[in-house]
């Protein structure tokens, strides 16, 4: 499954640092799940997933104000 997602993901070059952000982190949220701390995990589960799905509108908000404002 893994070669299947990084092979879309190259040849479309849509990977991008979100994606390796978001690898990692699935990861670290597994190795919290396994070692018996399930309530964190999916804690960090929900606030990665609210982080991903805003940003589309975390990006249109940062193109409305210059590099100086900012």
């Amino acid at each position: 499954m893994v070669i299947a997602y990084a092979y879309s993901s190259f040849s479309k070059d849509r990977m991008g640092v979100t994606s390796e952000y978001s690898a990692l982190l699935t990861y670290f949220i597994g190795v919290i799940a396994m070692s018996g701390e399930a309530t964190i995990a999916v804690i960090l589960a929900i606030l990665v997933l609210i982080i991903l799905s805003s940003k589309e509108y975390l990006t249109r908000l940062r193109e409305r104000f210059s590099r100086e404002e900012l």
